[in-house]
Parts: C-alpha cells; sequence; structure tokens
C-alpha cells in the first residue's frame, strides 16, 4: 500500500475571492482565517444590500404605477390638423 505524497506547508487549502473589475476576473488570496470570516461577512452584507435595492426598486415601481398620470394644461388653441 502507498502513502499519498506529503504535503509541505505553504500547500492548500488556498482560498481566494474572486470577483470582476472592469470586465475582468481578479482573484485576491484570503490567507489568514480572519481574512476568511471578513470575506464571508461582506459577502453577505453585499447580498443583503442587494435584496433591500430589489425591494426598493419593487416598492418605487409600484408607487410609480399608481400615481395617476398628470395632465396637460389646456391653453386654449386648437391645432391645425
Amino acid at each position: 500500500m502507498s502513502r499519498p505524497p506529503s504535503r509541505g506547508a505553504g500547500h492548500g487549502p488556498n482560498f481566494r475571492l474572486t470577483s470582476k473589475v472592469e470586465g475582468k476576473t481578479v482573484s485576491e488570496s484570503l490567507p489568514t482565517p480572519a481574512a476568511i470570516r471578513k470575506a464571508a461577512q461582506e459577502g453577505a452584507e453585499f447580498r443583503k444590500f442587494q435584496r433591500l435595492i430589489q425591494e426598493f426598486v419593487k416598492a418605487n415601481t409600484k408607487i410609480c404605477r399608481r400615481r395617476p398620470a398628470a395632465e396637460e394644461p389646456q391653453t386654449g388653441q386648437k391645432k391645425n390638423g
């Protein structure tokens, strides 16, 4: 029976945060457990922000649909047709 190759210090797991910046993929290393927790918390807060924005847009859409259209003022002149 053979043993799997040993891993030296610095080998996996390597956690990375990947995102798009100006259309390009950018990857950032998360070297410590604190950095991983920070990235996870910031990601959760961003998703919460996105949900709040969606709720705002839905509410704003409902308000706009219920608001009556403004009537154009009458000038008293007839258009030539």
